[in-house]
């Protein structure tokens, strides 16, 4: 049973509370018929995992419960079989009102055509009506999945349509039925939804009744023709992402996994370190922070060409997930010059072990008769030929280019498009492996050779005379020191959302920036009191909404919520944003719970001056703040382009309570820079709960002072009392499915 603040259920899968009894169903009798009784038999493949991404705890299913026939005989709609349920002296009690209920299930061979409701869940009503059920959940008509239960006092259905909702029978399948606090019932099959119903009401409660799997007890042999591997009856509608999985073991970034990641301004590394290469003389240079735009090298932080939002270390790493904002761009210099950077490991003799290379790169264009470079050890090198194509070449002997094991590429890769890359080596196998964009292009034979002194080296191949560079973009290197398959390589986030400049989460209590400080000098923020000292210091809480999806309704990315700010007349203040610096579309979001707030109460700023007090600064690059005459309305204020006058954005429409409402909710603001007819205006476009309060455009962009001296406040200006929290600041215009969204949790009962 998983605790959570929700109502508390008993858990039915421990004996000690809540035993399940197994019983046979002839016709209506319960009893303990041998022939009928339920019983164990294989359940997933080893390896195979029933997986919980919220708590990421699971483990194998080997073993399966049979309810029921071995096989299902043409032309039947009924069977006696075995049944599971709770003791009719200890009655469940559940009283649900919304719920989830999932299962994993596979149907015996055959036909399902004419079974009726054949059930997984069932719950009887107050007056044991088998056909007015409390709630069951099962296969229905024609096959197809379907759950009838009793909500806002009357019998309800959905029934899965065709062909979504049709069963396979002999195959795994995972179902689940949810029913929300507002009535909206859904219906998966194998995580697809297959059907909805709106404003059906709350579940009717039922006490004192039993629960069953696998049968029906008030219907004449109403029993499950299959096997059940899982079920779990959650008291709350739960998201589609935390649905159980049926998957591989998840996997974390492993220990021997080398990571360079330019987002960060260095590198992320358990066993190297890096240095600027100078492929024109030979010369390299170790620096503390090789790709930091302070140390000048000609590698340069591209912010505008970036391969994807965010990268994911492990596909099925959840917290592994980080934001993505530049690429190294590596620039020809007129003496034929470029940079690369070489990986100094404990041991450069890289061969010695099994590795996998990927990344992410771009080409600037067609190749011309030359060779590029994209990573090179002494025996081993990953380049584009002067075909374009992909060149996976491993040495059996170091230096020997007469001993040889090549693999090309089927298509050329010089498109100026970005594209993934793994060469791949597996020295218990004696091969080597490419990917291209995740598709095996070949296999060589080889045991590399392991002479030799080189470092390995991203971007250049260190051989005096010969050296070759990669004259484009390389993003999100890492080497792994073992043989990776495709579904363990590194993925392009597929939400798709535009990168994160700014997130403050104070979930460690403090004022850290995420995702990377270090393209905020100087702005780890600092608390005070409102001007004039008549306020008070922010402080951390954990008034929070607990769960949040941070890629919107996809759920993939999910973090647990710890701590917000609570701010009564107070201020934090970051002096020193460069990340937002100079943008003109961008995404503000933010969570809010106000107990009381001023008129013209100051939200957010970013100022002009990393130096003057907010509430005295007269021209922000821009802020939100309560309208001067209502507590119903956000105000947006800029400073355009075209004019020194300030533009007051006000046509939004009033939110249907005031701001100081004492509930939580989830507010963002769209700035899109767009083209009208030839003249470029911003469009400003208010969001609160999701739902859209009206846009506004002005001409011209949102403008910035001549250097990225600016700061960021959070309270400027008049007082408000209250809980602020997530404020993020997304590069681009963020669609609505996009934005960050608390997610239900809910107390688990499972079943095993």
């Amino acid at each position: 049973m998983t605790s959570t603040p929700s109502t508390v259920i008993e858990n039915i899968a421990d004996p000690g509370m809540y035993p399940m009894y197994c019983h046979s169903l002839v016709g209506t009798v319960r009893g303990t018929d041998p022939n009928y009784m339920p019983s164990g038999t294989g359940g997933m493949p080893s390896g195979i995992w029933v997986y919980d991404p919220v708590t990421r705890e699971g483990s194998e299913r080997l073993n399966a419960l049979h309810f029921g026939l071995a096989e299902i005989p043409p032309g039947t709609n009924s069977a006696s079989g075995g049944m599971l349920r709770t003791d009719t002296s200890t009655p469940s009690d559940l009283g649900l009102t919304n719920v989830t209920i999932e299962a994993i299930f596979r149907t015996s061979a055959g036909a399902l055509t004419n079974w009726s409701l054949t059930p997984l869940v069932y719950q009887p009503s107050q007056y044991d009506d088998g056909y007015g059920e409390s709630c069951i959940l099962g296969i229905g008509w024609n096959g197809r999945i379907a759950c009838r239960f009793i909500a806002g006092g009357s019998s309800r259905q959905v029934v899965g349509g065709l062909p979504s909702g049709l069963v396979t029978p002999d195959v795994w399948h995972h179902v689940a039925f949810t029913l929300d606090a507002g009535g909206t019932a859904r219906l998966y099959l194998d995580y697809q939804l297959v059907a909805t119903g709106n404003a059906l009401g709350a579940l009717d409660k039922v006490t004192g009744k039993t629960l069953m799997i696998g049968a029906n007890t008030h219907v004449s042999n109403r029993t499950f023709p299959g096997d059940i591997l899982e079920m779990r009856i959650c008291d709350t509608a739960i998201a589609s992402g935390d649905f159980l999985q049926v998957r591989v073991q998840p996997r974390v970034t492993p220990a021997d996994t080398l990571c360079f990641c330019p987002d960060i301004l260095g590198i992320n590394y358990r066993f190297s370190s890096l240095v600027n290469f100078n492929a024109a003389t030979g010369t390299s240079a170790l620096v503390a922070n090789p790709m930091s735009e302070t140390n000048s090298p000609s590698a340069i932080l591209d912010t505008a060409d970036k391969a994807g939002s965010a990268f994911r270390f492990g596909i099925n790493d959840m917290a592994g997930v980080i934001a993505n904002v530049g690429a190294t761009h590596a620039v020809r210099g007129e003496d034929g010059s470029g940079n690369g950077v070489k990986i100094i490991a404990p041991d450069s003799t890289l061969e010695k072990a099994s590795f996998t290379m990927e990344c992410f790169f771009k080409t600037p264009g067609p190749i011309d008769s030359e060779t590029w470079t994209l990573f090179y050890s002494p025996c081993a090198k990953v380049g584009v030929g002067d075909d374009g194509k992909i060149l996976g070449r491993g040495f059996r002997t170091y230096g020997d280019y007469n001993n040889v094991a090549d693999i090309t590429s089927k298509n050329r890769v010089d498109d100026g498009a970005w594209h993934h890359l793994a060469f791949v080596y597996d020295i218990a196998a004696a091969q080597t492996k490419l990917y291209v964009d995740y598709a095996l292009q070949g296999v060589a034979s080889v045991t590399l050779g392991t002479t030799g002194t080189v470092n390995p080296s991203a971007g250049v191949q260190n051989i005096a005379g010969v050296r070759q560079y990669f004259p484009g973009w390389m993003d999100e290197l890492r080497i792994t020191r073992r043989a990776l398959g495709p579904e363990a390589f590194i993925l392009a986030d597929p939400a798709g959302a535009a990168g994160v400049l700014v997130h403050l989460t104070f979930d460690n209590s403090d004022y850290a920036v995420a995702p990377y400080p270090s393209l905020n000098p100087a702005g780890a923020g600092f608390a005070r009191a409102f001007e004039g000292g008549e306020g008070n210091a922010p402080v951390f809480s954990s008034n929070v909404k607990p769960k949040l999806a941070l890629d919107g309704e996809a759920e993939l990315v999910v973090k647990q919520n710890v701590k917000s700010l609570y701010m009564d007349a107070s201020q934090v203040r970051y002096p020193h944003f460069t990340s937002l610096y100079g943008k003109t579309s961008f995404t503000i979001e933010w969570l809010m719970k106000l107990s009381a707030c001023e008129t013209n109460a100051g939200l957010l700023r970013l100022s002009q001056s990393s130096t003057s007090f907010e509430g005295n600064d007269p021209a922000p690059a821009w802020r939100v703040y309560v309208r001067p005459t209502s507590k119903r309305h956000l105000d947006f204020e800029a400073r355009a382009n075209t004019s020194t006058v300030q533009k007051y954005i006000t046509t939004w429409t009033a939110f249907p309570s005031d701001l100081d409402d004492g509930r939580w909710h989830h507010y963002a603001i769209t700035v899109e820079q767009i083209n009208v007819s030839g003249t470029i205006k911003t469009e400003l476009k208010l969001y609160r709960d999701y739902q859209s309060h009206g846009s506004q455009q002005f001409t011209g962009f949102v403008a910035y002072p001549a250097n990225d001296d600016c700061a960021f406040t959070i309270g400027a200006d008049n007082a408000f009392t209250g809980y602020m929290d997530e404020i993020r600041i997304s590069d681009g215009v963020l669609p609505v499915a996009s934005f960050m969204r608390s997610m239900p949790t809910g107390t688990a009962v499972l079943l095993r």
